[in-house]
Order: C-alpha cells, then structure tokens, then sequence
C-alpha cells in the first residue's frame, strides 16, 4: 500500500509512505515525485469516480498505462484521499503478478483505509496551522509593541521638551513629533488593513478605474509629505489606462510600494509609471536604494517579513505593507513580482487587468 499525495505548489504527487514492500523497493519509491502535468487524465479520473482500477477503468489513450509502469506493477487500485469534496491525494494499492480484479471487500476495505487518511491527514494540517497561527500571534505581539513604542516615546519626549523651548526650536520639535505621529498613523492602518484582509469582509468591488487621476492624486499626497531632499519623486503614467479594479485597494498597493521605496532609499530617485497593453495594465515601483539580496527575495512579501541585517530597525515597521500588497493584487486578479540589485536598487512590478473593449464603451 501506497499513500501519495498530491503538491500544489510544486505541482506534482509525491509518495509520502510505503507499507508491505521490500526495503529496497521501499527505498526507491518512497518521496518519488509525478508531475501532475503527465497524470493529468489519470488524477482527472481519479477526481470523479473516487476509485480507478488499473488497466480495467483506463480511458484509451490516456496516463494510466504510465501510471502502471511508474509503478512497477501489472494492477492497481487507486483511492482518492479527499476532504470537503478536495481530493488530497491517493491510496494506491499493488499487485504484482497479473490476477483478477480487486474483490468487493478488498475495495470496501481501501475506501475505509481512504477516509480514516484523509482525517489523519486533515487533523495533521489542523494542528499544524494552529501551530503557525500562534507563532503568528506571538510574533505580531512582539513586533507590534516593539513598532508602537518607538513613536509614541518619540512623541512624549518632544512633546515635554516643548515647554522650555524657544520659538525657533518649536517649529523643529513640532516637525518631529508630526514625523513620529504620521510613523505611528501608519502603522495603525497597516494592522487595521491586515484585520480587514484576514477576517475576509473586505472583499475587492471591481469596476472601471482610469488611472490618470489617481496618479495626480497620489502625486499630490506624496508631495505634501516630508522625504529626504536627496531623493527625487516621479510618477509617470503613459497614456490613459482604464483598469478593471478596485480603486481604494489599487491606491493601498502603490502607496505601501511608493512609501517602501522611499524609506530605504537614501539619494537618488523612486519612480512610480505605469503602462499599457492590449489586456493589461503594468505598474512599476522602481528605486535607487539599498536593494534585497538574492537569497531574501523570496520571502519578502511574507507576513512580518523584513531583510534581516545590522540596520533593519533603523528603518522601523512591522513587515506588514508588502505583505498586504501580495494579499489585494490576488483579490485584484493581478500579480506582483520583484527584482533588485544589493546597493543599486529594487523595482516592482504588478500587472492588472484593463477593461473590456466593450465595458470601455460602456464606461465612456
């Protein structure tokens, strides 16, 4: 008896255990992969009778044969493994001489065998994703406390020095404590954009968006905010795209990337332009700053993600933003990517939908 189970992600069936078979045979099955791209037919199968026997319910020129002789065996029974109508994987059980066909009871038996593996393995992910729901928790306590502490004793210390203070260093300490009190306001809806997202009652109402406004509009409220002299803004939008989107969401996206650009962007430029296609709409972050290393790329738009080194806290937050970004590009039917070069830049990129032709007539 075989136990595999299928990977999403990597995009194939994987065998997971191996009972009955030798040790050497145990060995070369076991943690042997399938692309789910050659068992398309077979899984397909699989996925809507629940048990196929092998070579007797193979369709004409379909997988299964490959299946058997992947195998190494003359029949098969195969069991879907499924939860909440999701097919899991499957049982596969072996004979290796050529016989008849699996008994009545013999299949009874695979299908109890089916369902108490798809409750070991449900009950298995159960606890694992509390596990991680804790880590999760904990981590953001910790963060969190850490993040908001840093402006509010920002705002407190000013705020006491302003009694003695001349007029002239007013103006300075009140510059200061409007930094620190924009650092906290930020952190605030990062979490309260994250509740939003997490508890699923913010879903994405898309309808046509002309971009040209909303980047005279982000232009405008970046240009009200303080940054360092030494960087220069740009926003550049070729001609005058009209998205298929969500508005507030999209304007939440460019912020969180603009505003990432610029806190690790010492001198040089950050460059938000959008462009179209025949389809699509593609939006580029691009700046002149500290870059991710290779082997950080990976993970950065995980949630409390922040490149690790000597100076990650000088540049304050919770690793909330990019996070958030990934989670509205799914719900805006986009993607999002990035590529960057340590100490030359980084840029990001997301691709959206456009309107129809014919919603755009609709729409003018």
């Amino acid at each position: 008896m075989t136990l595999a189970l299928l990977d999403e992600r990597q995009g194939v069936v994987r065998v997971v255990a191996l009972a009955g078979a030798d040790p050497q045979r145990q060995e070369q099955i076991l943690g042997l992969e399938l692309p789910v791209a050659e068992l398309g037919e077979f899984m397909a199968d699989l996925g809507e009778r629940r048990i196929v026997e092998l070579p007797e319910d193979a369709r004409p020129g379909s997988a299964s044969d490959d299946v058997l002789r992947r195998w190494g065996v003359s029949r098969s029974l195969c069991v879907a493994v499924e939860r909440d109508g999701w097919v899991l994987g499957f049982l596969h059980f072996s004979q290796l001489v050529p016989s008849a066909r699996f008994t009545e009871q013999q299949v009874r038996l695979a299908e109890g065998l089916a369902h108490q593996s798809a409750v070991a393995l449900t009950n298995a992910r159960l606890v694992e994703q509390l596990r991680t729901a804790s880590q999760i928790k904990t981590e953001f306590v910790s963060t969190m406390s850490h993040e908001l502490r840093t402006p509010l004793n920002v705002i407190m210390g000013y705020t006491d020095m302003l009694d003695d203070a001349t007029v002239e260093e007013r103006g300075v300490l009140a510059d200061r404590i409007r930094s620190a009190s924009r650092e906290l306001l930020e952190l605030i809806e990062a979490t309260l954009n994250l509740n939003r997202l997490e508890s699923g009652r913010d879903m994405a109402e898309l309808e046509p968006v002309p971009l040209a406004p909303l980047w005279d509009e982000l232009a405008h409220e970046f240009g009200a905010l303080p940054r360092r002299p030494e960087v220069a803004l740009q926003w550049e939008v070729d001609g005058s795209p009209l998205l298929l989107t969500d508005r507030r969401k999209l304007k939440i996206v460019v912020k969180n990337l603009v505003g990432n650009a610029l806190k690790f962007t010492a001198a040089g430029e950050v460059v938000a332009r959008a462009s179209a296609t025949d389809k699509t709409c593609t939006i580029q972050v691009c700046d002149t700053g500290v870059g991710i290393a290779p082997e950080n790329l990976g993970g950065i738009f995980e949630m409390f993600r922040q490149v690790d080194s000597s100076d990650r806290r000088s540049y304050g937050g919770v690793g909330l933003g990019l996070y958030i970004v990934r989670r509205l590009v799914d719900q805006l039917i986009g993607e999002v990517s990035v590529a960057s070069t340590p100490g030359r830049g980084t840029t990001f990129t997301v691709t959206l939908p456009l309107v129809a032709d014919a919603k755009v007539r609709g729409a003018a």
